[in-house]
């Protein structure tokens, strides 16, 4: 609704963090809006063997604690998790990212806390089973941090991307999940792929193609 009520009707790159909404969005507008999507470090969409196991609701639990963190605004407790999401090669990397959060929980509003609290853990997968295929006059690119965890990051990044006929997975090195924070090489990865989507400005391509070239101007630009 947002979107449509916005005042251009061009196409536009479309580019989401994680789970939830976005691929609804993507999903629902289509060709008919989107010129292309990124999603990073996409999540829990789980295997039917997985889903509902023993070692599912085992997970569950564990994230229930976490989400029970958020619900007390419990700062102490939430920096205990950036290890969880963050690739650091020293322990002062560790420090510096530990600090940077703290220091931003102490100013989330509202919505953070809320929304964090509320992970939809349990209706991501059957949502995302409803999907039809998604056409491929929309190129999406599943980046994932190529330490991000198997399970719940990249085997849920290769299930989007079976529903979607124009699709690669793109990795981003040494990152778990955090790589706006994790360093100057994980950023500029992220840098180098959104520079190659948008100089398409907005025409069609292929979406492995595209990954492949991205890589290979990565690795001669260091």
């Amino acid at each position: 609704q947002i979107v449509e009520a916005l005042p251009f009707q061009d196409k536009f790159l479309y580019v989401m963090n994680s789970c939830h909404g976005g691929v609804k969005t993507i999903w629902s507008l289509g060709a008919r809006r989107i010129s292309a999507a990124v999603i990073m470090n996409f999540t829990v969409w789980f295997s039917d063997e997985f889903y509902g196991s023993p070692a599912f609701q085992g997970m569950m639990k564990v994230l229930g604690g976490h989400m029970a963190t958020y619900g007390r605004r419990d700062i102490d407790g939430a920096e205990k998790y950036v290890g969880n999401f963050l690739f650091t090669p020293c322990p002062q990397d560790l420090e510096r990212v530990v600090a940077l959060y703290r220091s931003e929980l102490k100013v989330a509003g509202d919505n953070f806390w809320k929304l964090t609290e509320h992970l939809k853990c349990m209706e991501q997968t059957p949502y995302l089973k409803t999907l039809p295929p998604l056409p491929a006059e929309v190129p999406l690119i599943m980046a994932c941090g190529s330490l991000s965890p198997a399970l719940i990051v990249q085997e849920s990044a290769m299930r989007l991307c079976e529903i979607a006929r124009n699709s690669s997975l793109a990795y981003i090195p040494d990152s778990k999940q955090w790589w706006s924070v994790e360093g100057d090489a994980e950023v500029k990865a992220v840098a180098y792929l959104l520079g190659e989507v948008l100089s398409f400005n907005g025409k069609h391509f292929d979406a492995k193609a595209l990954v492949e070239h991205s890589d290979k101007r990565r690795s001669q630009m260091g």
